[in-house]
């Protein structure tokens, strides 16, 4: 739910105008078409001409925290190394491996889902794929799901299929690069014979980002995948249009991308020949800084003898041409000759459906324009068009909104009655009007033929930047969630009967906080720094957006608190913000702490170059430190409470220059004890990254030890131990105020492998809280964590299970990479204060 309203859409002249020439005979490889030497039909260079309102983009700034150059298996190598931290845990500290992680929801809300599709074996029964939330099987037609997925798989799952026969097929990694969230890579393709109890792993272990997969109709042993590659590296992956003909023993590439950055993201198989393919290759690649989401590479491709020769089709609209974007394509289950074209710019704006009536050898360009989508400015996030499988006329086409024509995209309306962004949909021909459909907020259930929908019920995934937790009752939990608004358990506007989550925030939740002395103070923030304060527990929010100053706000503005005195509040664009007055009004302490704006040109998409994370020791301090860092990586420290003034803040030296992901300051000593981490990914390096400085800011001593190789995104010292969230779980240093030992320990079972971006302990129950960013929020009692001596855990609250069964995959193998624990913590005193570090982005 978006916190402004939908913007109008918008007609281009590109758009208006697609008319798409004649296709080529096909030859045994795509010929380089040579770059058009003008801008076609109303595309402009930028594709930034009818931008009408930044306040509408929903952003993914969290991209860049893992841009760079990580090499291709990354997640895998990274994973093994968390599972055998497991083991030696296990061995070091029995109880603190055995402690389980216990579900705190939300269930009842949903989170973004990539593909949907329907079981042949009965009715009602439909498995999902969700964006870093694994699968999902429903056997009640949509109202309830249980796990189809194993909970230490790569949770990304960008593309679903299943045979005739019931043989299921998932491919990892997420194609769409980034939108209202983070987006993260996968670890190949999977295989199920058994419906979602067991997978295997059958290949392209390096395709990171699958775009979509289809299971010829004639042959279950052919199938065929749309594999994107890196988001975030060009080359030395599995990138392109791939076949398996013997049910994933062997793979083929079948047509590669013309340049290093460009890879396959749909694919088509005309219904009643499937020798006759079709399929689009995008050419993209993301910079820390900025996007390049548009190449010569991308085009749309037909083959007529199975894959082995291709030629574009939709020329010349669509030959190479840099404004050009995604493409998402579909053949016509009724009718073959009918193959629809769904075109965007380079900016994201939607450019229009485009109809085929001749099998791709002309097109005819849709009419009614402004109804088509609603991509806004970032269509590279759906880029999926459907056709009804009894009517080639009734298609729809994915966006902000799903449209919706009766007449082969001659004109649209908007289909009601759906939350945000559409991103799949099936039908079940068994029951006349049956229709799914997956969009970032869960799963959805038409009876007649998507007119109207009726919202699941039971979707325990979800995609939380943040946790918060009240120190004055455990039970009392916040979340920021994507696309889904910044939401409370305590109180549920929305259906008493579920399990109390409701939105206080609307937008892309981000940072939640209670104060820690009174959680009738309630801080939340949606996109770049659209923060508001509630008085009364959320029950009305205030907004103090505007008296931010500065430019640029991180998509996860920091909110932080003094841990003597809740009534010291920080926040930052890039410029560090205090209240003294519990966030009625706020004072700028620093100057520009950045390097300044990055080298993205779309002005939306421009909120680079700004501070993102906060810790400070005031309060009763006669020397007030406080520190600061930046996506751009530098790290800034005062011991006098700010200033504007040149010298009153310093940047400390000796530390990697990557993006700092969090900050904290040991209370006991806040003079000179503070943690810091940092993201490599973004700048190439394979690592993770946590220092320590016992010299207020001076000098940094790298205490990563034998941390998984992925990226921190938390630290939370809790007395004597340091607490971390990493990409592959959470993980605790002990007896850190003796110094570090370089000894990383995993924290406890039943934790899903999707990223944890933010922990938070509530010092009186001894519960540490875990923001998975995929799976919802999780808790574990850890009655001894922060003191010295092994953990004796609680025995783990009985709940429903949230794993899936064991897979019977071989283990992962072990690698040769050092591995390095990255830990900082922020340290909690006496009747404790509980502060956040979150993932910064």
């Amino acid at each position: 739910m978006r916190r402004t309203p939908l913007l109008p859409l918008i007609a281009l002249p590109l758009a208006a105008a697609l008319a798409l020439g004649s296709g080529s005979t096909p030859t045994a490889a795509p010929a380089p078409v040579e770059q058009v030497s003008s801008v076609p039909l109303g595309i402009t260079s930028t594709g930034l001409d009818a931008l009408l309102d930044p306040g509408q983009e929903p952003g993914d700034a969290m991209l860049s925290r893992v841009g760079g150059t990580v090499p291709p298996g990354a997640w895998a190598r990274a994973n093994a190394q968390a599972k055998a931290a497991a083991v030696r845990t296990a061995a070091v500290d029995p109880a603190l491996a055995a402690a389980e992680w216990e579900l705190r929801g939300p269930t009842n809300i949903g989170g973004r889902l990539l593909d949907v599709v329907v079981d042949p074996r009965k009715v009602d029964s439909v498995f999902v794929a969700a964006a870093s939330g694994g699968i999902w099987h429903t056997e009640d037609g949509g109202k309830t799901f249980e796990p189809a997925w194993p909970a230490d798989n790569n949770q990304a799952v960008g593309a679903l299929a299943i045979s005739p026969k019931g043989v299921l097929w998932a491919g990892t990694g997420e194609a769409g690069p980034g939108g209202g969230s983070i987006t993260y890579g996968g670890d190949g393709i999977w295989r199920s014979d058994d419906f979602g109890k067991t997978w295997r792993n059958v290949g392209l272990k390096l395709s990171e980002r699958i775009g979509r997969i289809v299971v010829d109709p004639t042959d279950e042993d052919v199938v065929w995948v749309a594999s994107n590659g890196s988001l975030f590296r060009g080359g030395g992956e599995d990138r392109g249009l791939y076949r398996t003909s013997d049910g994933g023993q062997t793979w083929e590439l079948m047509l590669a991308g013309e340049t290093p950055t460009t890879g396959a993201v749909d694919v088509a198989l005309d219904p009643k020949t499937p020798s006759t393919i079709y399929m689009t290759m995008w050419d993209r690649i993301r910079e820390p800084d900025r996007r390049i989401y548009t190449g010569v590479g991308t085009g749309a491709f037909k083959s007529t003898d199975n894959g082995k020769t291709w030629a574009r089709i939709g020329l010349p609209l669509l030959a190479p041409n840099p404004p050009l974007g995604r493409l998402g394509i579909a053949v016509a289950p009724s009718d073959p000759n009918r193959v629809y074209i769904l075109a965007s710019t380079e900016a994201g704006l939607t450019a229009g459906l485009a109809r085929s009536e001749d099998g791709g050898a002309t097109f005819t360009p849709a009419v009614d324009i402004p109804l088509v989508t609603g991509g806004f400015v970032y269509a590279w996030w759906f880029g999926r068009v459907y056709v009804d499988p009894l009517d080639p006329d009734h298609v729809f086409a994915t966006g902000v909104n799903m449209s919706e024509s009766f007449d082969g995209g001659v004109t649209f309306s908007a289909s009601g009655g759906l939350h945000a962004d559409q991103h799949a949909m099936a039908w079940d021909l068994r029951i006349p009007g049956r229709v799914y459909v997956g969009n970032d907020g869960g799963f959805y259930r038409s009876d007649d033929n998507g007119t109207t929908f009726e919202h699941g019920e039971y979707m325990p995934w979800n995609q939380l930047f943040s946790v918060d937790v009240s120190q004055q009752d455990s039970t009392k939990v916040l979340g920021g969630l994507q696309d889904n608004g910044g939401v409370r358990n305590y109180t549920s506007e929305e259906d008493p009967a579920a399990d109390g989550f409701n939105d206080i925030t609307g937008g892309d939740g981000t940072e939640m906080a209670f104060a820690p002395h009174n959680d009738e103070f309630v801080y939340g923030c949606s996109q770049y720094g659209v923060c508001a304060r509630s008085t009364n527990g959320g029950g009305n929010m205030s907004s103090f957006e505007n008296e931010i100053l500065g430019v640029r706000k991180n998509w996860l503005t920091p909110i932080e608190f003094d841990p003597n005195d809740s009534s010291l509040v920080y926040t930052a664009s890039e410029i560090v913000h205090r209240s003294t007055d519990e966030g009625a009004s706020w004072t700028p302490i620093s100057p520009d702490l950045t390097s300044g704006f990055g080298r993205e040109t779309n002005p939306l998409f421009r909120n680079y170059g700004t501070v993102t994370t906060i810790a400070a020791a005031e309060g009763a301090s006669e020397t007030p430190t406080i520190y600061a860092g930046t996506d751009d990586g530098r790290l800034w420290y005062t011991h006098s409470g700010g200033g504007l003034v040149p010298g009153a803040w310093t940047e400390a030296t000796g530390l990697p220059g990557d993006w700092v992901t969090s900050v904290a300051i040991d209370y006991r000593d806040s003079s000179n004890v503070a943690y810091a981490t940092f993201s490599g990914f973004r700048s190439g390096n394979q690592k993770s990254m946590v220092y320590r400085t016992v010299d207020g800011g001076v000098t940094w001593t790298d205490i990563s030890g034998d941390l998984p190789q992925a990226p921190v995104n938390d630290v939370l010292p809790v007395g004597d131990d340091v607490v971390v969230a990493t990409d592959v779980g959470v993980f605790v240093s002990r007896a850190m105020s003796k110094g570090p030992s370089g000894q990383w320990l995993k924290v406890g079972g039943n934790l899903p492998a999707a990223p944890i971006t933010d922990v938070k302990w509530h010092v009186k129950d001894t519960l540490l809280f875990a923001a998975n960013f995929g799976r919802g929020a999780f808790a574990i009692s850890l009655p001894q964590l922060g003191m010295l001596g092994p953990i004796t855990a609680a025995p783990p609250v009985v709940t429903p299970p949230v794993v899936a069964p064991p897979v019977d995959a071989a283990p992962l193998p072990a690698t040769g990479l050092p591995t390095g624990l990255a830990v900082l913590g922020l340290t909690v005193m006496g009747a404790a204060v509980l502060t956040r570090r979150r993932l910064r982005t």
